[in-house]
């Protein structure tokens, strides 16, 4: 491959990986703000299990939305270099993943805006001077009030100075407050999930790609998209946990019903793992290599868990 090729397939990839993890963003934006008006009016009429559902599968949609739109994005660029690179210009299989570099590039890109820029727009609001300008109206002629109720300090100051309690609708500093909140938190925390996934599938993918070609092993492919296919069972497994994320009654401690549906998940998981491992990765050329790649996924399960 050509440099001027290369640079303009990983400009491509780049573009391509930006874009996606700035919808993540948007997707975890746009769920969280109706969701969280749904969790609020169910918390209000004191109905804990409407509630927890709510915000946790309204969590799990953004999540969800995340990992396929980047296990989307890496497909369908393989399949048009496969179509470009292999079948036109010649390029080895276990090459493709070096093309695709500018995909996880691109994610981390966007991300990096996504979250510095949430958090230093609610650290702004927390330590800024909100300005609130009493405005009355007489006779289509607008007077401006003599009297300025100032929140020096916004957020921050508005405690300590007026005696407000955190986060009260009193302080309009609050508002820019939480729209960085949403925008850190949700847009960030999404585009920060789609940029890891990017980045680990992508260097995993390279990986089994060269390690095929050294290993002299005809069929690359099956080590070059063993990641997509654990990403993509992820999502299954994953769904399967969510919907069994559910509180056996109004007392329940929230953490403990999503470790009981994180260790179903946990236990699918591992089955799961094991035998797409024994069929993606077994060669005659290492008969055992196999199960020695899902131990190490094992350990990662195991220190997943533990850290739960």
């Amino acid at each position: 491959v050509s440099r001027p090729l290369l640079a303009f397939m990983t400009a491509i990839a780049f573009l391509i990986g930006s874009f996606c993890s700035a919808l993540a963003g948007y997707t975890g934006v746009w769920t969280s703000v109706r969701v969280n008006l749904r969790v609020a009016a169910a918390a209000s009429k004191y109905n804990y299990v409407n509630a927890f559902l709510l915000a946790f599968r309204g969590g799990a949609v953004s999540a969800v939305l995340s990992a396929s739109l980047c296990i989307l994005g890496i497909s369908g660029l393989y399949i048009v270099c496969q179509l470009i690179f292999v079948s036109l210009l010649g390029v080895p299989q276990s090459d493709i993943p070096l093309l695709l570099g500018g995909y996880g590039f691109g994610a981390s890109f966007v991300a990096l805006f996504m979250q510095l820029g949430g958090g230093i727009y609610t650290k702004a609001a927390d330590v800024g001077v909100c300005v609130c300008v009493c405005v009355i109206h007489y006779n289509n002629n607008i007077n401006i009030l003599t009297h300025i109720c100032a929140f020096e300090g916004a957020d921050m100051c508005g405690k300590i100075e007026q005696g407000i309690p955190e986060d009260d609708p009193r302080n309009p500093a609050v508002i820019a407050d939480l729209v960085g909140d949403n925008v850190g938190d949700c847009a960030g925390s999404m585009a920060d999930v789609f940029e890891s996934i990017a980045g680990e599938m992508i260097g995993t993918m390279i990986l089994g790609g060269t390690l095929a070609d050294q290993a002299g092993i005809e069929n690359a492919q099956l080590f070059v998209f063993f990641p997509l296919i654990i990403h993509a069972l992820d999502l299954v497994v994953s769904g399967i946990g969510i919907m069994l994320t559910i509180p056996k009654n109004s007392t329940e401690d929230a953490i403990v019903s999503m470790k009981r549906g994180y260790s179903v998940a946990l236990a699918i998981a591992v089955v799961c793992f094991t035998i797409v491992c024994r069929l993606m990765l077994h060669t005659p050329k290492a008969p055992s290599a196999w199960w020695h790649f899902a131990l190490c996924g094992f350990v990662g399960l195991i220190c997943a868990y533990l850290l739960v």
